[in-house]
């Protein structure tokens, strides 16, 4: 009878679980709830349409850009805009909705774009952004052609001497691309007015304010400081 008893309560406890397990037990249909990250929450379907055919239209009229970045809309309230290299350009749904008009749109993204393309620049080494100014090449007959043979070419002469004054007015270091002004070429190449680029200033200025998710999407500690967007 007691032998009876042990077996008993040992099998309520194996099919408890109780012997192996500790801590609670969910249910079978229990949905265990993780919390996303917002850079993983997609915007809708609208916002990251008008996102990227916009963003295709600005690439496609401006071929001269080497990099052809793809344009990621994130389903963020705020205003963000951030670029990842020069692989990503990334706007939130917050931004894009607060952008009435395309026009307003395309300058935000067409100014991000500038950003992306001028850090680049500044980033490559002096020998690739300064063309070097070369010396005259040597002619076969240093004389004139009416002058003895032991006077100098005079044309020679002028040609040296304006390639001097040339490599003395070139500066040392190139200026870097202004972001504004490049942005300005690329909006009026895809079909709009130069002057929307001051219509997106209030927008750039907001983004401006917020980088929580360019931190955990580039884990850079700040916005990177080469293009203000004031």
């Amino acid at each position: 009878m007691r032998k009876g008893l042990l077996l008993a309560g040992g099998i309520a406890l194996a099919l408890s679980g109780c012997l192996w397990e500790n801590g609670p037990k969910r249910a079978a249909k229990e949905v265990v709830r993780t919390k996303s990250s917002p850079a993983t929450v997609p915007a809708n379907l609208e916002a990251s349409t008008r996102v990227d055919s916009l963003g295709r239209r600005i690439l496609a009229a401006n071929p001269g850009i080497a990099a052809k970045p793809i344009f990621q809309t994130i389903g963020a309230p705020h205003p963000e805009l951030f670029h990842q290299s020069t692989t990503f350009i990334y706007v939130t749904q917050g931004l894009v909705h607060g952008c009435e008009t395309e026009a307003e749109l395309a300058g935000v993204l067409c100014y991000e774009l500038a950003r992306m393309v001028a850090e680049r620049e500044s980033l490559a080494p002096l020998s690739a952004r300064q063309r070097e100014i070369l010396p005259p090449m040597e002619p076969g007959l240093t004389k004139d052609v009416v002058g003895a043979q032991t006077q100098p070419d005079q044309f020679r002469i002028a040609e040296l001497a304006r390639y001097e004054k040339e490599r003395n007015n070139q500066p040392g270091v190139p200026s870097l691309i202004d972001p504004w002004k490049l942005a300005r070429t690329y909006l009026e190449r895809a079909g709009f007015r130069g002057d929307d680029i001051e219509s997106a200033r209030p927008h750039l200025d907001a983004a401006a304010k917020y980088f929580e998710l360019e931190r955990q999407i580039t884990g850079a500690g700040m916005p990177a400081p080469f293009a203000p967007r004031r």
